[in-house]
């Protein structure tokens, strides 16, 4: 199966609507999101469209074929205003006897995120969401 995988919006509508775009044209089913999605942080100045209520409406129509990993912008009260959980900690992603995980590294939070991506196959059945 083909995903579309996306990171750190923070909050641009500008940016969500061209990510929306790519999704459609590369018609993938799904969406990984690798966090950051509403909130521009303390040390990053606004991007460009910063609307994050509109990137909220943008992304409700596909809000079942989105999975979204927390990043370090994220906090309880993005939670509480999307459809869809983002304050996983981790992803897995199962497809043909091999995972692609993602996951944030707490204790490594600061300036920047610490996270990881690997690969490993064959392995156990997916605990998150089926590729196939």
């Amino acid at each position: 199966m083909k995903w579309i995988i996306a990171s750190d919006l923070h909050g641009s509508a500008h940016y969500c609507r061209q990510l929306l775009e790519a999704w459609k044209r590369e018609e993938a089913p799904r969406m990984l999101f690798l966090g950051d999605l509403l909130y521009h942080g303390p040390r990053n100045d606004l991007p460009e469209g910063y609307a994050p209520k509109e990137v909220i409406a943008l992304l409700q129509e596909r809000q079942a074929d989105i999975f979204c990993v927390r990043g370090n912008c994220e906090a309880e009260v993005d939670q509480m205003v999307l459809p869809f959980p983002v304050l996983a900690d981790y992803c897995l992603l199962e497809s043909a006897g091999t995972i692609l995980t993602r996951t944030i590294c707490r204790p490594c939070i600061r300036a920047t995120s610490c996270s990881t991506a690997t690969r490993t196959s064959p392995a156990a059945p997916c605990a998150t969401a089926s590729m196939s």
